[in-house]
């Protein structure tokens, strides 16, 4: 089908070449992005070969995949999103907005922050306004065990998202939005709720303790998620668009001080473009990891490792798609979880499992004739 673009406004046509990015039509792509950037003064020659290269990097990448098995977890998704696993004791913990039939509470989430008029009423603790759907959960399933909520103690009706557990599964960090004590917005526009970082502990009942809010958070003003406590317990990473950053959603880490406060927000400045960056990540390899718009991609955002040199690599085709591939998840050497809205999904967002494929060394012995 072609689809003439002559006299659309700009945003018409970057919107139409990001839709042909999205849909592996990587040369009709480029076609578009030029236009658009010839239309459009501010378009910096920076950004323009950021998009034409991102397309011709994702022609190489789909000609040439990386040995890498890839399962959509059925078993966990729905019709709804389904994001964020992660390991916990012998089973997972993810996010969800599916409808929820377990609690009272039925409400929902793509746009994780809050929006409403903040004068004469709040937004609805049932049904998500964005989407329709119900507010985002935290869901756990161990083993054999049925899927069920995860029974933290957040303090909020509204979402609740990823989290991240320390290595002994008694602490986790996680994200939230909730109306705050006093809102504030400027006269005449909605008020907007953003997300908030919240920890809990375990008691020695075993069960999850009151939510402790993060010093940095400000729901007012910015938001503060996608949080990551290292292996040892004394880093955490999380994405913030506070003032200061380079741009969109920027990755972050503080370090623990010794009476167990958190010390100053460290811009990871190596990390962060223009775009948006999510899912800080570091598994027990050591390998760091993290989602971003903003480097050369498939389309939307795409998964990268950063290597000890310093160098931010892609992690290609397949793990990567033209859609958003965010939350990854290495649980092992060769076998983890990602997130993905890539086509052949149950629902918006899905968790995939990926095995990737062991390289073999074989030692051959013999002779060697020259005739």
């Amino acid at each position: 089908m072609l689809i003439s673009t002559e006299g659309s406004k700009p945003d018409a046509i970057l919107n139409y070449a990001r839709a042909l990015q999205n849909n592996s039509k990587y040369s009709e792509a480029k076609e578009q992005y030029i236009k658009y950037a010839e239309s459009n003064p501010a378009v910096s020659t920076v950004q323009k070969n950021l998009w034409l290269q991102s397309c011709d990097s994702a022609v190489k990448w789909m000609q040439n995949p990386k040995n890498v098995t890839i399962n959509n977890e059925k078993g966990l998704n729905s019709l709804q999103s389904d994001w964020g696993a992660v390991k916990y004791l012998n089973g997972i913990v993810y996010t969800s907005d599916r409808t929820n039939k377990i609690s009272e509470t039925a409400a929902a989430a793509s746009r994780p922050f809050l929006k409403f008029d903040g004068a004469t009423k709040v937004p609805d603790t049932r049904t998500y306004g964005w989407t329709g759907n119900d507010y985002l959960r935290l869901y756990e399933r161990q083993e054999r065990d049925s899927l069920k909520l995860f029974p933290l103690n957040p303090g909020t009706k509204y979402h609740i998202g990823n989290a991240s557990f320390s290595n002994d599964a008694k602490k986790v960090f996680f994200s939230i939005t909730q109306i705050p004590a006093q809102i504030i917005r400027k006269k005449g526009e909605p008020a907007t709720i953003n997300i908030e970082l919240y920890s809990s502990e375990m008691d020695s009942n075993g069960n999850w303790g009151e939510a402790k809010s993060f010093r940095y958070n400000n729901a007012n003003a910015y938001s503060v998620g996608d949080p990551y406590l290292s292996n040892d317990g004394n880093t955490l990473y999380f994405v913030s668009n506070m003032p200061g950053g380079s741009g969109g959603t920027d990755i972050y880490k503080c370090e623990r001080n010794p009476d167990g406060t958190w010390g100053d927000a460290q811009n990871q400045s190596q990390l962060n473009t223009p775009g948006n960056e999510r899912s800080p990540a570091q598994n027990a390899m050591g390998e760091f990891s993290f989602s971003s718009d903003g480097f050369p991609g498939m389309g939307g955002l795409d998964i990268f490792t950063l290597e000890s040199n310093g160098k931010v690599t892609n992690l290609g085709y397949p793990l990567n798609s033209p859609q958003d591939d965010f939350a990854f998840y290495k649980s092992s050497k060769t076998d983890g979880f990602l997130s993905s809205n890539r086509p052949g999904g149950l629902g918006s967002d899905d968790i995939y499992s990926f095995i990737e494929a062991k390289m073999l060394a074989f030692m051959l012995t013999g002779k060697v004739y020259d005739k």
